[in-house]
């Protein structure tokens, strides 16, 4: 009874132990049953993830031998998983002055689980090395308690590519805003500066452009141009105006206002930031040109209507050939009619019939439009010589100087200046010329260093200077060869060397003999050899101031000649036009010395009618041949009579030998032609009386 007892209460003590340990084991079982289920689908997943990645996957054991690797890693490296198992990765497939740091880098962090990053280049064949960023961390397998290498490789070729023309774009950016020539800004919402160049500082004033920045736009910006200013960019903040322009007064740094374009627009470099991005330009140097313009343009208007002669211009059409005078000009001045005797108002009507080229003699057109052609053909600039009819009182001579400049479209633009040279061109032909040209002498050449030592000279510069050779000369100082101008010598180079050149400057020196020598010199300052020289051309215009001095005495004795000859002098046209005539022929032909009535008329219109075939025969022989005989005719006076004179007549010729004018001098035979008349009444007298007496003596 108590061992039944015993085993029954045993049985009831031990079947809920045996139950819950019973539990506890089935339990246990299905939780391994799922862990290993959950394992093996992680793996799965895991194998999976590894072989669609596109991210290079690989696990290394502690000694950096391959594990596992993906197709990711077989494309890289073109090779297969097989293949690569159990290569040391570091030695194997890393750059190979990188792959023992990088293994020794892995196996010193074996214990430590924190991620450490390194990049290296893929050689590929057949194209630029793929940029590779691996991201690696140990861990431990519980399976077997080891420590791997996990490594996670993304290929970050075009990421690093895009980088590094961002990184150029942004430097070739900044290198543009530093370097460009015009001075740039940027300008936030509130008026404050953010990015300024070193033209933007130098424009204000600044040293440096870091000292403008945060400063308000508003106080560069003259009081007096604020609230322009102001109203402009709230148009362009607005989108009411697509650009800013704007010609501003700026304050600079030191106080002084300076002029600028400013040229702005508005830029977004992030969503809802909109800044001004602004470009100056220095324009203080036009302003105060367009205000010396203004004053310039004031000046000139006073100087035109006080010029002498007369000041135009004309607008060609393109490929007109004709000449510029014969259309109606765009301006004229009214100089225009003391020249040719009619108002300037008439010149200047489209409709009008009157053009200054109708007024220019037949003969002389042809030149002119030489000349304008010329002009057209080189550098714009001619200078000519004619005749123009001036009203009823004859012919003046205009001298031209114009200068015609094409336009983009290719019509032309004509501006020129008209002088009266009559008095000049009578003078002219009053006087024998001398003239030396440049041409027709030996130019002396020289060339000094920069202390007045001279380098080369020229044959010609010694004979003009009176040195024996080009020998003598050399290696001496210029002041040695003109002692008593040294500091002629001394200040003549200085000029040189400061200017960069002197261009026409005429110098006197005394030579040593004593002689005067007049030199026209040019010289400019080169660079040769390693070594600043003066290079220097002179041309002796000795025999030209002796002329000139020459030219003058004869003038003066011509002129005297020409106003207290008792004889009658005229010069005329070709076509017989009295262009000149001095007291005496005035007088001839009972004109008053200050009458200029005369100049101008055709010597027929003062010859009586009798006598024009006299003229016509005189006038065929000095076009033959230069002069004519000796020949008498009569002269029709002022007051209607006539007087007997007796003409000689000679071809005046230009330097070139071309026929000018004709010289014809006069001599009033009133007196011999008394005598002759008295001469031949009294030999008439004497045939009579012989006559008579030789009848008297028949008859008795």
């Amino acid at each position: 009874m108590s061992l039944v007892l015993l085993l029954t209460l045993s049985l009831l003590l031990v079947t809920p132990v045996c139950g819950l340990l019973l539990w506890l084991w089935l339990r246990a079982r299905s939780h391994a049953a799922e862990m290993s289920a959950t394992l093996e689908a992680s793996e799965a997943r895991t194998r999976q993830m590894m072989t669609v990645a596109e991210l290079a996957m690989v696990v290394l054991d502690d000694g950096c031998h391959v594990v596992d690797w993906n197709p990711a890693l077989e494309k890289l490296h073109d090779c297969s998983r097989e293949e690569a198992l159990g290569q040391q990765f570091f030695l194997r497939y890393a750059p190979p002055d990188e792959g023992a740091a990088l293994t020794a880098r892995a196996m010193a962090m074996r214990s430590s689980d924190e991620v450490f990053e390194f990049t290296y280049n893929v050689p590929v064949d057949n194209g630029s090395p793929r940029i590779i960023h691996w991201r690696a961390r140990h861990f431990t397998d519980p399976a077997d308690n080891r420590r791997y290498l996990s490594l996670v490789g993304n290929d970050v070729t075009i990421l690093e590519s895009a980088l590094m023309e961002l990184g150029g774009s942004e430097a070739r950016l900044r290198l543009m805003f530093e370097s460009v020539p015009v001075a740039l800004a940027l300008i936030d919402p509130e008026g404050r500066l953010r990015m300024i160049n070193s033209e933007c500082a130098r424009f204000f004033g600044f040293d440096a452009p870091e000292q403008m920045v945060a400063l308000n736009v508003q106080e560069l910006i003259h009081p007096d141009d604020r609230a322009a200013s102001a109203m402009a960019l709230a148009a362009v903040r607005a989108r009411a105006e697509p650009l800013y322009q704007m010609e501003t007064c700026y304050l600079r740094r030191d106080g002084v206002s300076r002029w600028g374009n400013a040229r702005g627009v508005l830029i977004e470099l992030s969503p809802g930031q909109n800044f001004f991005l602004t470009q100056i330009s220095d324009v203080h140097e036009r302003k105060q040109t367009e205000r010396a313009l203004m004053e310039s343009e004031r000046r000139l208007a006073t100087l035109i209507a006080n010029l002498s002669g007369a000041v135009y211009r004309y607008e060609l059409p393109a490929g007109r050939s004709s000449l510029h005078h014969d259309g109606t000009p765009e301006f004229l001045s009214n100089g225009v009619e003391a020249m040719t005797g009619q108002a300037q108002p008439l010149f200047m009507h489209r409709e009008s019939t009157h053009s200054l080229g109708k007024l220019i003699q037949e003969e002389d057109r042809p030149r002119v439009l030489q000349a304008l052609e010329r002009a057209m053909a080189g550098d714009g600039r001619f200078e000519v010589t004619y005749r123009l009819q001036h009203g009823s009182s004859g012919l003046r001579w205009v001298a031209e100087h114009g200068l015609a400049w094409q336009r983009p479209d290719g019509s032309w633009t004509v501006d020129g200046h008209l002088v009266d040279i009559t008095a000049e061109r009578q003078a002219r032909d009053a006087e024998q010329v001398y003239r030396t040209l440049v041409a027709d002498t030996h130019t002396g050449y020289l060339c000094l260093s920069a202390s007045g030592r001279i380098l080369e000279v020229n044959q010609p510069y010694c004979a003009m200077f009176g040195l024996s050779g080009p020998e003598s000369a050399h290696g001496r100082l210029l002041e040695e060869l003109f002692p008593s101008h040294v500091n002629l010598a001394r200040g003549f180079l200085e000029i040189v060397l400061r200017e960069g050149g002197v261009h026409d400057a005429e110098l006197s020196y005394t030579r040593q003999d004593g002689q005067m020598v007049y030199a026209l010199t040019n010289a400019i300052a080169v660079q040769e050899g390693g070594q600043r020289v003066v290079k220097c051309l002179l041309v002796d215009m000795t025999r030209t101031r002796r002329a000139e001095r020459a030219r003058k005495e004869s003038e003066q004795r011509y002129r005297s000649l020409f106003n207290t000859s008792i004889n009658g002098i005229c010069f005329l046209s070709l076509d017989g036009h009295i262009e000149e005539a001095n007291p005496a022929l005035c007088n001839l032909l009972g004109f008053a010395e200050a009458d200029t009535s005369l100049l101008g008329m055709n010597l027929k219109e003062v010859t009586a009618a009798a006598w024009q075939e006299v003229d016509a025969r005189a006038r065929e022989q000095i076009l033959i041949r230069g002069w004519c005989d000796s020949y008498r005719k009569e002269f029709s006076r002022a007051d209607g009579s006539t007087v007997p004179v007796s003409i000689q007549a000679w071809m005046v010729r230009d330097e070139n030998e071309a026929p000018q004018r004709i010289m014809c001098m006069v001599t009033d035979i009133t007196s011999l032609r008394h005598m002759e008349e008295e001469r031949d009444a009294l030999q008439r007298g004497l045939h009579q009386a012989k006559q008579l007496g030789v009848v008297q003596t028949r008859g008795e």
